[in-house]
């Protein structure tokens, strides 16, 4: 699983690739853009998607405002031969 976060003018690029391995026949993904406030990170936006396949990518783009953190991050759910098991990662980014 990979994240970027690339922030450039007031955009942030979200970007997301999961790889399950041969035996996976689908995945789940809801990626949030999260705000680093003083009392902790409010959302900025969530998105939703789904493959059927083996691999899914992600690209989605939102505006921010200069002078925060941002977070991405990302909760899946991959299932292989009826099993599923949920993974999760995060990055940040400045802007």
């Amino acid at each position: 699983m990979k994240l970027d976060l690339y922030i450039v003018n007031g955009k942030a690029e979200c970007v997301g690739i999961i790889n399950g391995n041969s035996d996976t026949s689908n995945i789940t993904a809801t990626f949030k853009l999260e705000r680093k406030r003083l009392l902790g990170w409010s959302l900025e936006n969530s998105w939703s998607t789904s493959s059927k396949g083996t691999s899914l990518s992600f690209y989605e783009t939102d505006a921010v405002a200069k002078g925060y953190t941002y977070r991405l991050s990302v909760t899946a759910n991959v299932t292989a031969n009826g099993v599923t098991e949920t993974v999760n990662t995060s990055i940040e980014g400045k802007y």
